[in-house]
C-alpha cells in the first residue's frame, strides 16, 4: 500500500505496516478463536470486519501514549521508537467451516485504518481456518492425517521465462487439480502472489521456499551456511517469504531453502520464523537435525520402504519426500512402487516429483526460422555454463501439454482404491482415500472383451449411501460370469464421473478410474507357427550372436537375449 500522509501537525505518515492472523482451536474444532494483529503507523481508528462482526481501536500519535493502553476493543501497544504500533482483534468462530484442500473454505476479512471519520486505507483478506501440526510422528491437519501428492514447480513460460501471467497460474491449478496433485514445493523460490491467491481458492498444500541455494559451494566448510557474513543474508531471505505468505492457508511447510549446506546460518534462520511464527513446521532437506522434520531426495523404493516402516532411528519423523521420481526421459514408470511405500505407513507425509513442468525456452532456427524448445546449449556456442537436457524433467512439456508421465501420476495420486473382492459374482470394494471430503462422484463401469467394450455405462449395484472419507464399500458390477466367453479375456473399468462442473473441468470428466482382470482366455491362442501354416506363409527363425530374429512376410522382428 502506498503510505497516505497525515494533515497532523506531527506531519506522521499513517498506514497499515502488517497484518498476522492467528488461529487457534477448540480440542474437537467447534470453535476457533481468530486474532488479527495489525500494525499501524500514525494515529486513527483501526477497524476489522470478519464473519459478519465488526471491532475497532482508536490509535494515538505513538509519542503521546503508554505501551499496553486498552483502547475499545483491541488491544494497542505502540512502539515509540519505530512509529508502529500493535493493536490485536479476536473473533470467535463457532463449528468453523475448516480449510483444506479438499474442502478449501474461506472466509473474508477486512482491515481499515480511518483518520478523522475518512478511510486512509483499506486491506481485503482470504482467511483459512485451518490447524497444521505434527503430532505422534504423523502430520495432521484439523486434527486428521493427510498425504502430499505433489510437484516441484519452477515459473516457466517459453515465451517470457520466468514471468508467467495470470492465467497460466490458473491453468496450471486446473491441470494439477484434473491430475489430482494436492501439492506444491515452491522451488527454489517464493512465488507470485497470485499463485499463493489461487492455492487457498482451489486448495493446493504449498511447501514455501527461501530463495537460498549455493549449491556450487556444496555441504562442506566451504559452504556459504558456515560464513557468519552470510547470516544476515540467509535470515533475511528467509523472513521476507515468512513475512509475504503467512497468512496463506495454503502454505503448510517453511522451507529454509535448497542444497546450501548445513551450517549454523540455517540455525538462525529456523529460530527467526519460530520466533515469529509457530503454526507450521520447517522442514530443511540438507539438515534434518535443525528443523522440525524429516526430509530427503531421490530415496530409492527400498530406502523408501524403509523410511516407512518406522523403525529406522537414522530418520526423522514425519517424513516427506521433497524430490523423487525425477521426470526426465521415459520415467515416472515405477511410481506406484513408491506409493505403495507410502500408502503403508503413517509416517510418511508423501512426496513432490521433480518436477512439475520442462524449462525451455523459445529458440529459432537460424536457416528456417522455424520455432523450437531450446534448452542445453541451443542459444549459441558461448552459452555455458549449461546443463543440457537436465532441465527437462516435468511431467508437463514446456507449453502445458501433457507428457506421457502426467497420465501415470494422474493415475497414481487418485483419491480412490478399487479392488476385486469376487469378479465371479461382480463384487468389488470401493476405498474412499480423502481425508474430509465424501466420494461424490457419478460412477460408471464398463465391460471389456480382449481390448473392446461390450457393456458401457452401467450402474453399481449396492448401498445408495455415498462412500465417507477414509470408507470402504462393497458393490456389485452386474454381469453373468458364466456367459463370458471361454476363449476371450475380460476386464471391467470403473470410472468416477464429475458429477458437477468444476473450475478445473466439466461434468462427466473422469477423475479417476481402475482397471480389473475379470478373467483370462482359457483355450490357449494358436502357436504363430500353426497360425502362419494355416494362411500358407512361412516364418523363419534365426539365432544370432546375442539376438533372435524371426522373418515373415512383410515383417522383421530381432529380440536381443540379454535385455
Amino acid at each position: 500500500s502506498t503510505p497516505i500522509k497525515s494533515s497532523a501537525a506531527s506531519d506522521v505518515y499513517k498506514r497499515q505496516e502488517d497484518v498476522f492472523v492467528k488461529q487457534s482451536f477448540a480440542d474437537d474444532f467447534s470453535s476457533a478463536a481468530v486474532t488479527f494483529d495489525c500494525k499501524v503507523s500514525g494515529a486513527g481508528t483501526v477497524s476489522v470486519v470478519f464473519n459478519g462482526q465488526e471491532q475497532s481501536a482508536e490509535v494515538g500519535e505513538p509519542a503521546e501514549y503508554d505501551s499496553g493502553v486498552v483502547f475499545g476493543k483491541g488491544e494497542a501497544d505502540p512502539d515509540v521508537e519505530e512509529d508502529v504500533q500493535d493493536v490485536s482483534f479476536t473473533f470467535t468462530v463457532e463449528h468453523p467451516a475448516l480449510w483444506s484442500a479438499e474442502q478449501p473454505n474461506l472466509y473474508e476479512a477486512e482491515i481499515a485504518l480511518l483518520r478523522e471519520g475518512a478511510l486512509v486505507e483499506r486491506t481485503g483478506l482470504k482467511v483459512g481456518l485451518r490447524k497444521f501440526e505434527l503430532k505422534d510422528r504423523q502430520m495432521l491437519l484439523n486434527g486428521k492425517r493427510i498425504v502430499f501428492k505433489g510437484v516441484n514447480r519452477h515459473e516457466n513460460n517459453p515465451s517470457t521465462g520466468h514471468y508467467v501471467t495470470r492465467e497460466q497460474m490458473e491453468k496450471e491449478v486446473f491441470l494439477m487439480k484434473r491430475g489430482n496433485i494436492n501439492h506444491v514445493r515452491d522451488c527454489h523460490y517464493p512465488d507470485a502472489p497470485y499463485w499463493y491467491y489461487l492455492c487457498d481458492k482451489y486448495g493446493i498444500y504449498l511447501e514455501d521456499e527461501a530463495n537460498i541455494e549455493s549449491h556450487q559451494y556444496y555441504y562442506g566448510q566451504a559452504s556459504l551456511s558456515h560464513v557468519p557474513e552470510f547470516k544476515n543474508a540467509h535470515v533475511a531471505r528467509n523472513m521476507e517469504m515468512v513475512h509475504a505468505t503467512v497468512n496463506h492457508p495454503s502454505v503448510v511447510i517453511w522451507s529454509l531453502g535448497n542444497e546450501a549446506g548445513p551450517g549454523k546460518n540455517f540455525v538462525e534462520c529456523y529460530n527467526a520464523i519460530k520466533a515469529y511464527d509457530t503454526s507450521r513446521p520447517v522442514q530443511y532437506e540438507r539438515n534434518n537435525d535443525i528443523v522440525d522434520m524429516g526430509s530427503n531426495q531421490y530415496p530409492s523404493i527400498v530406502q523408501t520402504q524403509d523410511i516407512a516402516s518406522g523403525t529406522n532411528p537414522y530418520y526423522k519423523y514425519p517424513f516427506h519426500i521433497s524430490e523423487y521420481a525425477h521426470s526426465m526421459g521415459n520415467a515416472i514408470g515405477n511410481l506406484v512402487d513408491y506409493w505403495d511405500a507410502i500408502e503403508s505407513t503413517n509416517f510418511i507425509m508423501g512426496g513432490a516429483i521433480w518436477d512439475w513442468v520442462d524449462q525451455a525456452i523459445y529458440g529459432y532456427d537460424a536457416k528456417t526460422g522455424e520455432r523450437f524448445w531450446g534448452y542445453g546449449g541451443d542459444f549459441g556456442d558461448d552459452n555455458k555454463p549449461n546443463d543440457g537436457m537436465f532441465c527437462m524433467n516435468g511431467v508437463m512439456r514446456p507449453d502445458l501439454t501433457p507428457k506421457a508421465q502426467y497420465f501415470e501420476v494422474k493415475k497414481v495420486y487418485q483419491n480412490v482404491g478399487v479392488k476385486a473382492v469376487d469378479l465371479k459374482k461382480g463384487q468389488i470394494e470401493i476405498f474412499n482415500k480423502n481425508y474430509f471430503e465424501p466420494l461424490r462422484y457419478q460412477i460408471v463401469w464398463s465391460l471389456w472383451k480382449d481390448g473392446a467394450c461390450v457393456l458401457d455405462n452401467q450402474s453399481l449395484m449396492g448401498p445408495k449411501n455415498i462412500v465417507g472419507p477414509r470408507e470402504k464399500q462393497i458393490y456389485t458390477l452386474n454381469y453373468d460370469y458364466s456367459q463370458l466367453e471361454a476363449g476371450s479375456e475380460y476386464f471391467v473399468k470403473v470410472q468416477f464421473l464429475l458429477g458437477k462442473d468444476m473450475p478445473w473441468a466439466k461434468k462427466g470428466y473422469v477423475q479417476m478410474e481402475e482397471q480389473l482382470r475379470v478373467k483370462g482366455a482359457e483355450t490357449a491362442a494358436p502357436a504363430l507357427a500353426e497360425q502362419t501354416k494355416a494362411e500358407g506363409k512361412e516364418v523363419s527363425y534365426a539365432s544370432e550372436e546375442g539376438a533372435i530374429s524371426v522373418k515373415g512376410k512383410d515383417f522383421a522382428v530381432k529380440f536381443d537375449t540379454k535385455t
